[in-house]
């Protein structure tokens, strides 16, 4: 298929404000399905884990194709709650566009700036709905007025809802300039706009125009003539949200199905078609695994957003920056959830499923045969905050959790794992609480083993205080000697290690071996220590020094320079957020001050008032539910990774 005829959107939106709710509206406008699930339910159709229709979250991003009015929509459903951001994050850098979900009555939530920070990040343009106007409270009006002051973009509403008495009875369509009513699911076109909705839709539309046509000499000529052609008017505004200057918005209530259509008209008229990155033109093929799953007879599934170039089944494809061998597409498929439809090949711009013989993660980058190496994703390692001890009741029980643990972390790159060779306990790490109580219930369910599961604790990680060197060593063995030099200095991530001047093979290995020794053995109790450069270089040696020489000298010196260069230790920091009626405000700063929590300010909005909050994670564990209760269960807390803090004594 044509790129331009492609469309690749997913929604982002603060927890609740009806994400799931919309998605389902929109696979039953696009045909996907015949009839709407609901969330409350747990039986959405985007949601098709188990773990998903229990809570009623999404977990994974589901992924769905349809077609809308002559163009492809390639659907992702993306996760609202912040225990799943690097799914958001994942999400939003395989799409073209994205559909920016407000509530009605709450407006501009926490969780919507975080995502809409992201959205930003990775210059996703975005078209907008406000959602819930059929609930006491909403205003369609005062939301917009909100996502101006909050995001700092001209808000332009392209349908105007009208709601009377909690019902949606009609629209005003401000790029046809006509008007329709509204009744049971079903749109009839009036012959006028009845007078007493021009009261607000006049304004709306003096105003559309007026920012559509900055900028856009053709337009304003149209408009001075007063003979606007609707197409025009629409170019403009794609170019307007494609630039990030302006937000395209519908409204109604996802939930009733009313005027929820328009939403995937704002889509195919305003979000760009996909394009292939600068500097990837002529590359063969690349895209990002986003999801990993098993298909028929157990076989691996990745799906996959094509950047560049094509695939088709029976070729080749490697893992960028790997030394694995190419791997074989056994199939392709177009998605549908979890229902999978074959085709011959892919594309760029495509989001598909790919069928391969290998083990693969989320955020792996695909590469296809002589294609040159690029990555789409950052390591997120760092952001793994938390971690938990499982320990397995028997021998068969521990290799079912084995194997349970490398297909959790191989379906997300969200979760690690590792294990202890002496005592065989093995530890999970992951972002947030939700995230590792749904996995140790997902390990239950889908491979039954009994194990104990200790409740989560922070983690923490060792780092250098400052950079120490250079400084020597000198070995000798049966009348061969060697001398190194090395230094070290912090880093940001990882270790790496160079050399001056040319060092035999031998040596060099054996040398880097005592580095990552000392490194991994920790110093301070809390694990290995991240975040290192070392530059050595050989001093002098004589004619054939054994290898063995370079791992005793660093076996000493190693630790000898980290020593001198100290330890600290640091602990995961985390930006809270916490909206709450106004009459629980006071218990829950009660409860932040206790826990020793930074207050940074306090938010008066429609609904409550937002606290703003920084501190280290360890006193915020178990704060939803300390909060939720305190506020009967009204509050609504977000809490954002924000780096590492050095712990105090």
């Amino acid at each position: 298929m044509e790129s331009d005829k492609i469309r690749n959107i997913g929604i982002i939106a603060h927890v609740d404000a009806g994400k799931t709710t919309l998605s389902e509206q929109i696979l039953l406008h696009g045909g996907a399905i015949r009839s709407v699930g609901k969330v409350d339910d747990g039986m959405t159709t985007m949601d098709y884990l188990r773990q998903e229709q229990l809570r009623g979250i999404t977990i994974r991003a589901g992924v769905a194709s349809f077609e809308w009015k002559g163009k492809q929509i390639n659907f992702v459903d993306t996760p609202g709650h912040i225990d799943f951001s690097l799914e958001v994050e994942r999400s939003l850098r395989v799409l073209d566009g994205a559909i920016a979900v407000f509530c009605g009555v709450r407006g501009v939530e926490p969780r919507t700036k975080a995502v809409w920070a992201l959205a930003d990040k990775f210059d996703v343009p975005r078209v907008g709905w406000i959602n819930k106007l059929d609930m006491p409270g909403a205003d369609f009006a005062g939301t917009i007025l909100e996502i101006e002051e909050a995001f700092a973009i001209t808000a332009i509403p392209v349908d105007w809802p009208v709601v009377k008495d909690g019902v949606v009875v009609g629209a005003v369509d401000l790029i046809e300039w006509t008007a329709r009513e509204l009744r049971e699911h079903q749109s009839r076109k009036l012959s006028a706009i009845p007078a007493d909705w021009l009261a607000f839709a006049e304004p709306a539309r003096e105003r559309l125009l007026e920012e559509a046509s900055k900028d856009d000499e053709a337009l304003m000529e149209q408009i001075l003539s007063n003979a606007v052609d609707p197409a025009t008017l629409i170019q403009a505004i794609a170019r307007g949200c494609k630039s990030g200057r302006l937000l395209p918005i519908t409204g109604g209530s996802a939930l009733r199905g009313w005027n929820s259509a328009t939403v995937l008209d704002s889509v195919v008229r305003y979000l760009p078609s996909p394009s292939v990155p600068k500097g990837l033109e002529d590359h063969p093929g690349a895209g990002l695994v986003f999801q990993t799953s098993r298909g028929e007879e157990n076989r691996r599934v990745v799906v996959t957003r094509l950047f560049a170039g094509t695939v088709r089944s029976g070729g080749l494809i490697k893992k960028a920056h790997s030394d694995d061998p190419p791997d074989t597409i056994g199939r392709i498929f177009k998605v549908f959830a979890d229902d999978l439809k074959e085709t011959d090949f892919a594309q760029a711009g495509e989001i598909v499923a790919l069928e391969v013989g290998q083990q693969w993660r989320t955020g792996d980058t695909i590469l296809a045969e002589g294609g040159q190496e690029v990555r789409f994703e950052a390591d997120h390692r760092a952001r793994l905050v938390l971690e938990l001890a499982l320990e397995a009741a028997s021998e068969e029980d521990h290799r079912l959790l084995r194997i349970g643990l490398e297909h959790l972390a191989e379906e997300d790159s969200g979760i690690e794992w590792s294990e202890e060779a002496e005592t065989g306990r093995c530890t999970l790490r992951g972002q947030g609480e939700l995230q590792l109580e749904v996995a140790l219930e997902m390990l239950r369910e889908a491979h039954t083993p009994s194990f104990k599961a200790w409740p989560p604790h922070v983690r923490r990680r060792e780092r250098l205080r400052e950079s120490v060197g250079p400084m020597k060593e000198k070995a000798e063995w049966a009348g061969q000697w060697l001398e190194i030099e090395a230094k070290v200095e912090p880093a940001d991530d990882g270790t790496t290690i160079h050399w001056a001047g040319e060092v035999p093979e031998g040596i060099r290995a054996a040398a880097e071996a005592g580095i990552r020794e000392a490194m991994g053995n920790g110093h301070s109790g809390h694990g290995s220590l991240d975040g290192a450069i070392w530059t050595l270089s050989i001093c002098g040696k004589s004619e054939a020094p054994p290898a063995a020489l370079g791992k005793k000298i660093l076996d000493h010196l190693g630790p000898e320079i980290l020593k001198s260069a100290g330890i600290i230790t640091e602990i995961p920091a985390t930006k809270a957020l916490i909206q709450t009626p106004d009459e629980h405000l006071g218990a829950i700063l009660a409860a932040l001050q206790s826990k020793g929590v930074e207050i940074q300010a306090i938010d008066t909005q429609r609904n409550g008032s937002t606290i703003k909050a920084f501190s280290p994670l360890e006193p915020l564990l178990g704060c939803v539910t300390l909060f939720r209760s305190l506020s009967k269960g009204q509050a609504l807390v977000s809490l954002d990774p924000n780096g590492w803090v050095v712990e105090s004594a």
